[in-house]
């Protein structure tokens, strides 16, 4: 009788969970360690992955025009460092979706990663918030908000992260998995409840950062929750997980987190009184300059700051991130990717399609929470997630003996 876990279910709990430790370790992560050590594994089994060699092609073919773009980029010593970080990512995400094929329940063991991870984060969140000490690696380290009018003192966690919003962006990419592993029939009643103190703590903490981003992205996941659950009780109770929420917030939120939102709301929702879209502005003007190439890797900071004038010099939006550093054809391409995960979610009947719909439909809202997104590991565990779950049948059953993922 085949074992419920073997090594490849127990690796990829470990690549997934190893995200949570965010920034810890610089750039020796353990994530990135841990992609590193077990890349010889990878290389044995990737042959056995038809649906992988297409994948493979595509990223070699990026990898090759980030490396050539250091002919262009203002800031080669920065591009040759990020040269080094894609070449892990890119294998992180590629470990994932060949280890799938091994493993005996890789949507069950990528849930509990992602649970794991949370859980880890939250423990450290709340003796933040308790304490109002944060880790060294966190950029801010007192709890206050400038308005510009007045200094508010509110409550912040960043856990392992550079910010809070870093942290945020984090929850919101992390919240479908962890739906997912409370709805799981394979999960035992330990998971399950781990996984629904994971959502009520990833709400509160949310809301406890002051994170507008991170309150409608979660609006938006619990709305097709609820629109896609089972009808009946289960609807009910999943309302009901949200009485303990407001009743924490509103003992320990008070007026002044609400207070910080209604300021942010006021000056366009960033730091340093710039609103996005002057952001975005710059960058757009920043592409220009490239006529659509793109700045070139580790070239954003450099070129955006001609316009920015000692301004904010990060895109804070994922997709002109991707198109300001790498172009419009790269930018188009990410988008094709996304739009088949999206296309095969639409063919299934499953709570894989809800919670896919949940990460999916809320990514250009989560997608603007945090400054960057292209050199944190967990970017990547996410699209290597959306993958598995939108197409677990190909990777499972090749050969065309689909069943139904459990």
């Amino acid at each position: 009788m085949k074992k419920d876990t073997n090594l490849y279910d127990r690796l990829l709990i470990l690549l997934v969970f190893l995200v949570g430790f965010g920034q810890i370790g610089g750039a020796l992560q353990l994530s990135r360690i841990a992609a590193i050590l077990v890349a010889p594994l990878l290389v044995t089994k990737y042959g056995g992955c038809r649906y992988a060699k297409g994948i493979a092609a595509g990223l070699g073919i990026f990898y090759a025009f980030c490396v050539f773009s250091l002919l262009w980029t203002p800031d080669r010593s920065e591009g040759i460092k990020e040269v080094l970080y894609y070449a892990v990512h890119l294998t992180l995400f590629m470990e994932i979706i060949v280890f799938a094929r091994y493993a005996n329940s890789p949507l069950k063991n990528i849930s509990t990663g992602w649970l794991l991870a949370v859980l880890l984060c939250s423990g450290i969140a709340y003796w933040e918030l308790t304490t109002g000490n944060h880790l060294d690696v966190s950029k801010e380290q007192k709890d206050y908000y400038n308005t510009g009018y007045e200094v508010l003192n509110f409550m912040r966690a960043n856990a392992t992260f550079y910010n809070y919003n870093d942290f945020a962006a984090f929850l919101c990419m992390a919240m479908p998995w962890l739906v997912y592993g409370l709805r799981d029939s394979n999960s035992g009643w330990v998971k399950r409840t781990a996984a629904i103190l994971a959502v009520i703590s990833s709400v509160i903490i949310i809301l406890l950062n002051a994170s507008r981003g991170g309150l409608v992205s979660i609006a938006i996941m619990a709305v097709i929750f609820f629109f896609m659950s089972a009808k009946g009780r289960s609807r009910w109770y999943s309302l009901l997980l949200l009485i303990p929420v407001v009743a924490v917030v509103y003992y320990l939120y008070n007026q002044s987190a609400f207070a910080v939102i209604t300021a942010r709301s006021s000056d366009g929702g960033l730091f340093e009184g710039e609103a996005r879209y002057v952001i975005w502005y710059h960058a757009m003007q920043t592409l220009g300059d490239t006529f659509g190439l793109g700045t070139g890797i580790g070239g954003i900071e450099a070129s955006m700051e001609k316009y920015a004038h000692g301004g904010i010099t990060i895109t804070h939006n994922l997709f002109i991130e991707i198109m300001l550093e790498f172009g419009v054809i790269v930018v188009v391409a990410f988008v094709v990717f996304l739009w088949r995960q999206f296309k095969r979610t639409l063919r299934l009947d499953s709570d894989r399609k809800m919670v896919l719909l949940m990460s999916l439909v809320a990514m250009p809202v989560y997608g603007i929470i945090s400054s960057g997104y292209l050199l944190n590991a967990h970017l990547y565990v996410l699209m290597a997630t959306i993958y598995v779950f939108a197409s677990y049948e190909r990777i499972k059953y090749p050969y065309g003996a689909v069943r139904t993922a459990a």
